[in-house]
């Protein structure tokens, strides 16, 4: 009984994932890309005959009337964010000492506790390339996405199935396009 577990726990170790993006084999566990930070797609185990689509996913194409679902870690209702009714640059954080408050106010999810700065993140919507930029303009405690830290004004395109941290707070990124 013993060696049939530690067989079937082999083969599990064995299963691949090949990311569509980069072409990488990731562990058959994984969601996200180590390698490129692609979402990968269900059913690509290596050695098994790819299954094709009407239309390939693309998880960094974010439609301008779409909708940004920002997942706490350890919360319930996901934060809702739609850049096409907030300014340009969306502004993630906790309130200003003068009691501006950013669009995306963290607050409630122990944002001071959990060490987010007051303007933590930057969030663009970008149209040519129907992507959302996220850049750090400066926080004290890190802007990390992917566990990948951005250096201060980096840029990054943010993709669905991202993890984002902001000091300690962790937010799982969900897009919700239109179509």
């Amino acid at each position: 009984m013993k060696q049939l577990s530690r067989e079937t726990g082999a083969n599990r170790m064995s299963e691949q994932v090949i990311c569509w993006n980069c072409g990488k084999a990731n562990r058959a566990a994984e969601i996200i890309c180590t390698y490129c930070g692609s979402v990968l797609k269900s059913g690509q185990v290596q050695g098994a005959t790819r299954q094709f689509e009407t239309e390939e996913f693309d998880p960094q194409r974010f439609e301008k009337d779409g909708m940004l679902l920002l997942y706490v870690r350890h919360s319930g209702e996901p934060i809702k964010v739609y850049p096409s009714e907030l300014p340009p640059k969306i502004r993630v954080g906790r309130p200003f000492k003068d009691g501006t408050v950013p669009e995306v106010d963290l607050t409630g999810h122990d944002g001071a506790k959990m060490g987010v700065s007051r303007l933590h993140m930057i969030l663009e919507y970008e149209e040519s390339t129907q992507s959302l930029i996220i850049t750090d303009p400066g926080s004290v405690n890190g802007l990390f996405i992917n566990g990948r830290k951005l250096a201060h004004g980096e840029e990054r395109v943010l993709r669905d199935g991202d993890q984002l941290r902001l000091g300690q707070l962790i937010l799982d990124v969900a897009f919700k396009n239109t179509v």
